[in-house]
């Protein structure tokens, strides 16, 4: 008897109402390049009837979309939600919001990883829905419009950085294969006097040329960057007479967020900037420096298997503020602080890569509390202080150890000055 050719069943969404709604009103967009399907999930049109559907694919234009954001408000929507898709996702969720509704971005594995996703992109926009109006998906963090501005200043800053070092490493290159070895006997092959009057002189233009407009553009977009930061009020500082300014002066009540998180050993004020730019100002939304940090990718993921752990796996999050916390960790670990002194002890003992994440997760966990505290100031624990904390410690657990051999039970308590 031959096996019965298997029959094609299409993905299908099984109506189940016996569940509690967290919203009762709800939309979830499927985005694309081009279009999104937009699915609607509303109360029921007569008692005791089934919840309603409005499924419509929408153009990915401003007119369209603030069409749609029209007839989602007269339909009383509580929620709209969509993955984070790249870039594509920004179109919708800046006209959406700007329009008065709420929107949640979501991470796409999310979605996924619950049990019961059709595997369909027609019914993508509907299961976001559903598990939507039952509160089961985690919102991402989408910063408010001051900042994403801010953000996309400081990241286009650094691909221009990027871009100069790329040429002034083609520069260096042309120069040794023409066997001129400028870089052995120059600090900086363009960022010096030196090295420009003899690159000048050498006549090597398309290069220098493109370092310099680099220079310019880089320059104008540190200017914007100022800018737009002396403009978000959150990132005032107080001056001494209690007036809220974004200079408020050497004897302020509270530094500018920037001049606070510059205090920190590695943190320049352009560094400073670009952390403010992907975290925001508003700590609310990260309840413990922890959660900070994993969402930086500077947690590092548990993986254990009843008794077996393995070694934990890389944390994923946002890149960009990894970066600058790492470039943080690596110019603190040149200096005479707590926390270089602390990348060398790791360092010794784990390697220098992973002792750079966990400095750089240090000081993204002082950048919390800076934030989190406007009047709070970075103070420098001293190179020495995990000496002087292990000394101590081991003579305390030795003077312990005694007293237990004696019979005593011993309860310490730290004395009042």
């Amino acid at each position: 008897m031959g096996h019965a050719r298997a029959r094609k069943v299409s993905a299908q969404l099984v109506e189940d109402e016996g569940y509690r709604l967290r919203y009762e009103r709800v939309a979830g967009i499927d985005v694309a390049k081009a279009k999104a399907g937009v699915r609607s999930r509303l109360p029921p049109a007569r008692e005791g009837g089934r919840r309603v559907w409005r499924a419509e694919e929408v153009p990915a234009t401003v007119r369209e979309v603030l069409a749609l954001a029209g007839r989602l408000l007269a339909d009383g929507v509580e929620l709209v939600v969509m993955e984070a898709t790249p870039d594509y996702w920004r179109i919708w969720y800046y006209l959406l919001e700007g329009a008065g509704l709420r929107v949640q971005l979501v991470n796409s594995r999310h979605a996924r990883q619950l049990a019961g996703r059709p595997k369909a992109d027609q019914k993508d926009a509907q299961w976001i829905a559903r598990l939507a109006e039952m509160g089961l998906l985690r919102p991402s963090l989408v910063p408010p419009p001051e900042i994403r501005a801010l953000r996309d200043l400081t990241r286009m800053r650094l691909m221009l950085v990027r871009d100069r070092a790329r040429e002034r490493q083609r520069l260096e290159k042309l120069l040794e294969g023409a066997l001129v070895k400028l870089s052995s006997v120059v600090h900086s092959m363009s960022g010096t006097k030196t090295a420009r009057d003899i690159l000048e002189a050498i006549v090597i233009r398309v290069h220098l040329d493109h370092v310099t407009l680099l220079d310019r553009s880089v320059a104008a977009i540190e200017d914007e960057i100022e800018a737009a930061l002396d403009a978000i009020e959150g990132a005032w500082g107080i001056s001494a007479g209690g007036v809220p300014s974004p200079a408020p002066g050497p004897d302020a009540a509270a530094l500018a967020a920037v001049e606070r998180l510059a205090e920190i050993p590695g943190v320049s004020p352009d560094l400073a900037r670009a952390v403010i730019a992907e975290v925001g100002l508003d700590m609310t939304r990260f309840p413990t420096p922890g959660h900070l940090a994993a969402w930086a990718g500077l947690a590092p993921v548990a993986r254990q298997s009843g008794p077996r752990a393995r070694k934990p796996a890389r944390g994923r999050g946002d890149a960009y503020l990894k970066g600058y916390c790492t470039q943080a960790a690596l110019g603190a670990s040149r200096t005479e602080t707590f926390l270089g002194e602390r990348f060398r002890r790791l360092a010794r003992r784990i390697g220098g890569i992973r002792a750079q994440c966990a400095v750089g997760r240090s000081i993204l966990v002082i950048v919390w509390h800076l934030l989190s505290d406007p009047g709070a100031r970075f103070r420098d624990l001293g190179p020495g202080w995990h000496e002087r904390k292990t000394d101590r410690d081991r003579k305390i657990r030795s003077h312990l150890r005694q007293l237990q051999a004696l019979g005593l039970d011993v309860t310490l308590t730290e004395a009042t000055a």
